[in-house]
């Protein structure tokens, strides 16, 4: 099947297409016991969609996020801006973001170390437009601690935790530095 979907969009000349993802923290640094916020945001090419998680009864690949666990950080859960409902036909519907998805990773420090935490997230969807193209990155995301940081993305946060469901991030069992 995958193949099949590579082949179909290099057919369609919409295999140039990827997305983009800018990954920030809420704070330039932490302290034991402060609330980490990650968001990843994710720009979506003009005219396709992103398949949400949860995806809904409809057809197609839920957007998967994975983060690694280390012992200085315990992350809590995740959450997400809403995204749309797209009715497919008359009995399907998914859930699916357009131009642009923010999502958030929470945890909280647990550890008085100071110094930097060098993480990955890894990012795993489908973008369809007249054909679907798998999307697969991983990102670098440092987490500096040793004392608390003035907020960085107040308004954002604020705003997207109004309308935020649930999210399912994967904690990676893998340590990092």
């Amino acid at each position: 099947m995958k193949v099949f979907l590579t082949m179909l969009s290099i057919v369609l000349g919409v295999s140039a297409q990827s997305i983009e993802i800018f990954v920030q923290n809420d704070k330039a640094s932490y302290a034991v016991g402060d609330t980490v916020v990650t968001a990843v945001v994710i720009s979506i090419p003009k005219g396709f969609h992103l398949y949400a998680n949860p995806l809904g009864p409809g057809v197609g690949k839920p957007l998967s996020i994975s983060i690694g666990q280390n012992s200085k950080i315990k992350w809590l859960d995740g959450f997400a801006e809403k995204p749309q409902k797209y009715v497919q036909d008359n009995d399907n519907w998914v859930w699916q973001w357009e131009e642009r998805a923010h999502i958030f990773v929470r945890g909280v420090v647990v550890s008085k170390a100071k110094g930097k935490v060098d993480l990955a997230i890894n990012v795993n969807g489908l973008i369809c437009k007249e054909a679907c193209i798998p999307q697969k990155k991983t990102i670098p995301v440092s987490i500096v601690l040793g004392s608390k940081g003035a907020k960085q993305f107040t308004s954002t946060l604020n705003s997207a935790q109004k309308t935020a469901v649930s999210f399912p991030v994967v904690f990676a069992s893998k340590s990092s530095k």
